[in-house]
């Protein structure tokens, strides 16, 4: 019999204002391993138009290391990067397949991936806490949710010189399986007016920031969250079958293989369903239109929370001011980047309900621009 994984015994919240509940969320064990990546200099590739480029290479970690190891990892997504953990007895796998990513974003992307590995139980020995909690998307579909003194640390430590990174490899990038990664949705112009791509850290041990965050959300929407979900059942666009080869082809480093022909098949079976309009056919796709707004990432936790919501005027006005007015009390620091519009990356196993999730973000620089809005705060 198959030992179930420690985060099983972590109660899944039903919506994020559970996070403080007891049982929500259990130690990550000391034999665990976190991976942790960003794309260097991402502000700049933002500036330069390619945020989509940035969300991709960011979020292509989670599908790689997910099937070459053929396990179910923790993950989550942060815009230009994300964050996994791994079994210890995976490292040395972990490694070497990200050896291959790492070649794939430099040689396809022109995107400079930085990656590292760290040991849970070497960071608890610090003094450093890494706690693993699992968001309810729909029906047994839980996303990783983080808390803990670690999560900044891995960040911080991979920025730091002389951190040991992962070295590009083209011979493992040749072989790597990115095909269940895809941006196939266009840009979702804001249904509400304005697109809140936020981040906020509450200042020292208390969740009350958070907590009183959530509950200012949950005020303005009556209790129902999701209407602040970017993604819209009636906004949405499919890009053509040329502007989907021309963006995925970049994941594979050889377009004479049976990996870029999967693709390939993969294109021409979803732009008739979802850009013409063919979905409505068949029911297994109509749901999984249907069903899209609930495997997205749009709100979550890693220690700080993260946010892209769909706001109305009045709506981000009381937002920024919940923000400021903890900011200027000394309670919180908070990173916030306005948008028109927001962007998917999709994760889709199948479109089966339950093999697919979306990671959400704000076009234009997003999670990468609040993220810089919070390192001034910080620093100050």
């Amino acid at each position: 019999m198959l030992e179930r994984p420690f985060y099983d015994k972590a109660i899944p919240m039903e919506n994020l204002a559970e996070f403080s509940e007891p049982g929500r969320f259990v130690k990550v064990p000391d034999d665990w391993w976190a991976i942790s990546t960003d794309v260097v200099g991402s502000t700049n590739a933002i500036a330069e138009g390619r945020y989509k480029d940035v969300n991709l290479v960011g979020a292509a970690v989670i599908p790689v290391i997910i099937q070459g190891l053929d396990l179910d990892c923790p993950y989550i997504f942060n815009g230009d990067g994300a964050l996994m953990l791994i079994p210890g007895a995976q490292r040395k796998k972990a490694e070497t397949i990200l050896k291959g990513l790492v070649h794939l974003a430099n040689a396809n992307f022109r995107l400079e991936l930085r990656a590292a590995l760290f040991s849970v139980g070497e960071l608890r020995v610090e003094g450093l806490e890494l706690e693993m909690g699992r968001l309810r998307l729909v029906g047994e579909q839980t996303l990783a949710q983080f808390r803990g003194s670690m999560v900044a640390a891995f960040d911080e430590r991979l920025r730091v010189k002389g951190q040991a990174l992962v070295t590009g490899d083209a011979k493992i990038a040749n072989i790597i399986d990115l095909n269940s990664l895809s941006c196939r949705w266009q840009a979702q112009p804001a249904r509400n007016g304005e697109i809140l791509s936020i981040l906020l850290l509450a200042k020292g041990a208390s969740s009350d920031p958070i907590e009183g965050f959530l509950s200012l959300l949950s005020t303005m929407t009556g209790g129902e969250l999701s209407k602040l979900n970017p993604v819209s059942t009636s906004l949405r666009s499919y890009q053509t079958v040329l502007e989907a080869i021309r963006t995925e082809a970049r994941f594979h480093a050889k377009l004479l293989s049976m990996t870029f022909a999967r693709r390939l098949l993969s294109i021409c079976i979803s732009v008739p369903l979802f850009r013409w309009g063919l979905a409505r056919r068949y029911d297994w796709a109509e749901l999984y239109l249907k069903n899209l707004h609930m495997h997205s990432d749009f709100h979550k936790l890693d220690e700080a929370l993260r946010l892209v919501i769909d706001c109305t005027p009045e709506q981000s006005k009381r937002v920024i001011e919940y923000l400021q007015s903890g900011y200027d009390a000394g309670k919180l620091y908070y990173g916030l980047h306005k948008s028109t519009a927001s962007q998917m990356t999709c994760y889709v196993e199948s479109l089966n309900d339950a093999a697919h999730v979306h990671f959400i973000d704000g076009c234009d620089g997003g999670y990468v621009a609040a993220a810089s809005a919070l390192k001034r705060q910080l620093a100050q």
